[in-house]
């Protein structure tokens, strides 16, 4: 245990930017360690494994399946545990100093693996875990190109927008001006929360690349009235921007609670985490697994493109073999 401990060390949690969210993902992934690929362990993978590979051979082609399959056949997937109990971390993944992907560890007690025998009843959520973690290293890694990349975070901002419609209740006939203020408080806020912007890049970034979605004549009104909201910078934000636009009226809790119930534990802290989860949730929410509620689901379309551009950035992830310590 002293020694997976002292390799532990070496891969630090990481994300694509830090926030108090972040903090409890960190912990909780550092607090998940795994079984060394050693002989008297090789029983345990190899049960697990005759499992994992036979589920992932009847698995339909697509982004999941081809990319879950690489890192399986590279050995990088490896059964792990949790030192303490963290109901919204269920994988861990192991980046060196490079940010080369050298394992993806999966918390046997979320994800159902016997860690005494390697039987599970949820392999497909073991491996749509593994596609997490890859989708999570492939932002995490591609930090700069990502926070260029306009059609990716347009897509996401709508994902947002969507969301937070939702959160405001069924029924809600809003003016077209009204709908542009709620687009433009969202789209802001993913620019300041997730992509860390300051007020003015994220109005200007608002302003040129979102002509095509609110009303050229409200373009102007929506600017204007964001740019006397510089104070808010998390989506943690949203229900106090809405309510400074004169949107709602009622208690800002019951939006944040509202989503929570939408999103469940797991969705709503990769919804107001860092953008690497966000993305990651997004992708997965299109997927036939119980890791994220269908609720999660915007458009087929809409989470096709997301997955469709993030695919381009997990083929140019990068791997390290060598890392970690195996004897088979």
């Amino acid at each position: 245990m002293s020694e997976m401990n002292k390799e532990s060390k070496n891969f630090p949690p990481k994300s694509f930017s830090d926030s108090p969210v972040q903090d409890v993902f960190k912990k909780g992934e550092f607090n998940i360690g795994w079984l060394k690929k050693v002989e008297e362990n090789k029983p345990i993978y190899d049960t697990f494994n005759e499992s994992f590979k036979l589920y992932l051979s009847k698995l339909p082609s697509n982004h999941a399946k081809k990319f879950v399959d690489f890192v399986f056949k590279k050995g990088l997937v490896f059964v792990g545990f949790s030192i303490t109990k963290n109901s919204i971390v269920f994988n861990r993944i192991l980046l060196n100093a490079s940010n080369r992907v050298s394992g993806i560890v999966l918390d046997s007690q979320d994800l159902g693996i016997s860690i005494r025998t390697g039987e599970t009843h949820r392999v497909d959520d073991c491996i749509y875990s593994v596609y997490y973690g890859l989708l999570r290293a492939a932002v995490i890694a591609g930090n700069g190109r990502l926070r260029q990349d306009n059609e990716l975070n347009k897509n996401l901002a709508i994902f947002v927008n969507q969301i937070v419609l939702r959160s405001l209740g069924k029924g809600i006939v809003y003016s077209v001006e009204q709908k542009d203020l709620i687009f433009g408080a969202c789209a802001y806020l993913y620019h300041r929360h997730f992509l860390t912007q300051k007020h003015p890049m994220a109005l200007s970034k608002l302003k040129s690349n979102y002509k095509d979605i609110i009303n050229k004549d409200n373009m102007d009104k929506v600017i204007t009235a964001l740019d006397a909201t510089t104070k808010y910078s998390t989506l943690k934000d949203i229900s106090k921007i809405l309510v400074d636009l004169k949107i709602i009226t009622s208690n800002p809790n019951k939006v944040m609670l509202s989503l929570l119930k939408l999103l469940g534990p797991v969705g709503f802290y990769c919804f107001v985490g860092s953008l690497d989860h966000m993305l990651a949730a997004v992708v997965l929410a299109k997927y036939p697994t119980g890791l994220f509620p269908k609720t999660m689901m915007v458009s087929d379309k809409l989470h096709t493109n997301v997955e469709n551009i993030a695919a381009k950035y997990v083929s140019k992830v990068e791997y390290d073999v060598t890392a970690i310590k195996r004897e088979y």
